[in-house]
């Protein structure tokens, strides 16, 4: 059977509060069609980069906890900068 992976619903939530509260800002505080446009761009590229990084995050954990602990060994924990298509993170 496969393994079925939940979804922490408080990374969602916390991105669409930050998401609804930052366009807010967007909406009142730009002067032109172009502002907004930039405006929303930038705060979607932040919010799927957080998305991108937490899903890393917690694949990089499964793996961690699924592995065959005679076979692999974890030998340390060290951060990573990874550039995609959403920005570095």
């Amino acid at each position: 059977m496969k393994d079925i992976y939940l979804i922490n619903i408080r990374q969602i939530v916390g991105a669409i509060l930050l998401f609804v509260s930052e366009m807010e800002k967007i909406i009142t505080k730009s002067k032109d069609f172009y502002e907004i446009e930039k405006g929303i761009h930038e705060l979607s590229q932040e919010i799927c980069n957080r998305m991108l990084s937490w899903a890393l995050e917690e694949i990089d954990k499964r793996v961690m906890e699924k592995r065959e602990r005679g076979s692999w060994e974890v030998v340390g924990f060290r951060t990573k900068r990874v550039i995609s298509s959403f920005g570095e993170f």
